[in-house]
């Protein structure tokens, strides 16, 4: 039989996941709200979409470095955004060419700018979790557990 703490300790990468896409989702909405703003305001979906994104990355950077892994830290924040930034860059990138390939087929559905954001945000969630859990905030994280 396990103790409560061995429990715990299981448990630990389950609620670290859980809480990781709360924060994504944080991400997501501000990602798109932005976008949405941006299209309205009259620019051109692509701009539009390296505004929302660059801006919804820095909303997640500060809740999972204060919230999700804690470990933020005002002497190293400039190195930990950079990694954070490096890290994340691919994935979103791939998010970006995704949503900019659904737009360009012209097709009613596929190129709704809502399905699109979405679809890239569900690959580059997969990217950047690994990345960030595993890399950017692995040293502070694994001492924590």
């Amino acid at each position: 039989m396990q103790t409560s703490a061995a429990l715990l300790q299981e448990d630990r990468p389950r609620r670290v996941t859980i809480k990781y896409c709360c924060a994504s989702l944080c991400g997501f909405l501000t990602d798109l709200a932005i976008l949405k703003a941006g299209v309205a305001l009259g620019l051109p979906p692509a701009w539009a979409r390296v505004i929302s994104l660059f801006t919804a990355m820095q909303v997640t950077f500060l809740i999972n470095g204060l919230v999700i892994f804690r470990c933020l830290e005002w002497r190293c924040l400039h190195r930990q955004w950079a990694s954070y930034m490096a890290m994340n860059a691919f994935g979103n990138l791939c998010n970006f060419l995704v949503f900019t390939t659904l737009l360009s087929l012209h097709q009613r559905l596929w190129s709704n700018h809502t399905l699109a954001v979405t679809i890239g945000a569900l690959v580059a969630w997969m990217i950047n979790y690994a990345g960030t859990r595993f890399v950017v905030f692995k040293r502070k994280h694994a001492a924590r557990t």
